[in-house]
């Protein structure tokens, strides 16, 4: 009913007629009056006249009657206050996590905005979730509270000159191949004062600090620093309203998951950014927004990166088990790719060709936006095997379909790609591996022999040979970059796809008992081998491969 009311009334003819100020009940009352002629809704809803004169009208007897009740209630309560001689328990404060620390600025003239912002925040947030479209109605925003980084969170950061290093490091090698942070606007919030930064952005810079960091062979992934970001993740989410530069830390958390084989967090991580991103609006252009409008082309180009990459993640930890539901949808042919990356990371709007979704691949294209080309071709290919009620006829004219598909692109980023940059041909070759591996054997799919079932296992037989070539050069490659420059800038994008290369062969050899198959799957494994020192993600494939595929 409310929202209808809200409707009819933005279509009406007094819609643009207005009162200068709020009826004389209304502010007499202190409730919020629409101002609308001849009388305002309230008024209207409860039968009764409606005065828009300066005036304040004359008092009724209905109001000296409610000021005496009032007068006799305040003495009631004086005369028990003054009786009860027992000591009462003092009301307790809302609990507050030790990680997390108010602005000192709460404590000086900035106390009221503090405070009052905050209540507002959590006041219009449940608003939002229950009814999104009264929030975008009323425009009603979610103010962001000001909590700032404590001492523990800055004593992991190790002071401003550290985490200039750290951000330089992390600029250099993880952003070249997943660029979702912008480069100026990051810089341009490290400029202030370490103490006097952000919980979000401070726990964006402890994630960065994380990311970069080459885990100690011996103790492996879980050490000191991961489990304290995941902590602090935790306590700012429990305390604060998400920001862009809080999902950003939690996408980088979810991505260190993911590159040391920490399951089954890693996949629970990735489905949790999706869902911010979707509560932010991230994910539609339509969607109702709990963050304010961008104030700047970088900004909203920035947003863009952070939900495409909330997209590739959740369609990389999907793949590997052949495709459990994902948890974003599939971007609209209409949906912007991102710009060009050095555009991006200077903050000045280029003139490029526009990038849909639905744009031909002979366009061109970053190696960011062909990234999220390939993860929008692995999520057709997720949602098509996970489609259990598709006509066995379209099944496979799809699949052939996709298999063209990703066979062409393939073929397009081995001439066009940057070698120094392997996620997007490391993405399509799993994809490509995975769909070929699902119809290459006769038992899977429909139990009825039919000829699209029997062309399509063809293609699929002799996908997987020339797929699992591509990816032994793909592991040379690798292994020259490592060499040549080290494995900081490595992405671990690469590792499903030198698994499953390794593994055909593998196969082949325990099949046809030949040896021509054994040096291919020792070099993609030694390519896994070094991967391992930069992702524990390596290693773990390699365990996969010597207890199950090599004995």
């Amino acid at each position: 009913m409310l929202r209808t009311n809200y409707r009819e009334r933005s279509r009406s003819p007094d819609a643009e007629r207005r009162a200068l100020q709020a009826c004389a009940s209304c502010r007499k009352q202190k409730r919020k009056c629409d101002k609308g002629l001849p009388g305002c809704g309230l008024c209207h809803r409860l039968g009764r006249v409606c005065d828009y004169s300066d005036s304040p009208p004359a008092p009724t007897g209905d109001d000296f009657q409610f000021l005496l009740q009032k007068i006799q209630d305040l003495e009631n309560r004086l005369s028990d206050s003054t009786r009860d001689t027992t000591p009462h328990p003092v009301p307790q404060l809302p609990y507050t996590p030790p990680s997390l620390a108010v602005s000192d600025r709460a404590s000086t003239g900035d106390s009221t905005r503090s405070s009052g912002e905050g209540r507002k925040a959590f006041t219009h947030a449940p608003l939002f979730f229950l009814d999104a479209s009264v929030f975008s109605y009323r425009d009603c925003g979610i103010p962001k509270p000001l909590v700032t980084a404590n001492a523990e969170i800055l004593d992991l950061l190790g002071g401003s000159a550290e985490t200039q290093a750290v951000a330089a490091t992390y600029f250099a090698t993880v952003h070249k191949w997943f660029p979702f942070v912008s480069k100026i606007r990051f810089h341009c919030r490290l400029s202030e004062p370490l103490s006097a930064t952000e919980m979000d952005h401070a726990l964006l810079c402890l994630c960065m600090k994380l990311i970069v960091q080459i885990p100690d062979s011996s103790d492996g992934p879980d050490h000191v620093l991961y489990e304290t970001a995941k902590r602090l993740c935790h306590s700012m989410e429990s305390t604060c309203l998400p920001s862009l530069q809080f999902l950003q830390a939690l996408l980088l958390l979810a991505l260190y998951e993911i590159g040391h084989a920490i399951y089954p967090a890693a996949y629970l991580s990735v489905g949790h950014c999706a869902r911010l991103g979707q509560a932010m609006g991230l994910h539609r252009k339509d969607a109702a927004r709990m963050l304010p409008k961008p104030k700047a082309w970088t900004e909203m180009e920035e947003r863009r990166r952070v939900w495409w990459a909330a997209i590739i993640l959740d369609r990389y930890v999907s793949i590997g088990n052949h495709g459990p539901p994902l948890a974003t949808e599939d971007p609209n042919k209409d949906d912007y790719l991102p710009v060009d990356d050095i555009s991006f990371d200077l903050g000045e709007m280029s003139a490029n060709e526009t990038l849909y979704v639905s744009s031909s691949t002979s366009i061109r294209a970053s190696p960011f936006a062909r990234t999220c080309q390939a993860a929008h071709l692995m999520g057709r290919v997720v949602r098509h095997m996970n489609d259990r009620n598709m006509e066995p006829s379209f099944r496979y004219a799809e699949a052939n379909q996709l298999e063209r598909t990703l066979r062409a692109f393939s073929s397009l980023l081995l001439v066009e790609q940057d070698p120094t940059s392997f996620a997007p041909l490391g993405i399509c070759y799993s994809t490509l591996l995975t769909l070929c591996d699902t119809y290459s054997c006769a038992e899977m799919g429909d139990p009825e022999g039919t000829a699209g079932k029997l062309h399509m296992q063809e293609i699929a037989i002799s996908g997987l040979r020339a797929t699992s070539q591509g990816v032994l050069g793909l592991s040379q490659c690798l292994k020259a970059c490592i060499r040549a420059n080290g494995s900081m800038s490595v992405t671990p994008f690469l590792a499903d796809c030198l698994y499953q290369g390794a593994a055909n062969y593998a196969w082949y050899a325990g099949e046809s008992g030949s040896t021509e198959y054994t040096e291919p799957r020792n070099q993609i494994r030694e390519a896994l081998v070094m991967l391992d020192k930069r992702w524990k993600l390596g290693g773990e494939y390699v365990k996969i491969l010597y207890n199950f595929w090599e004995q």
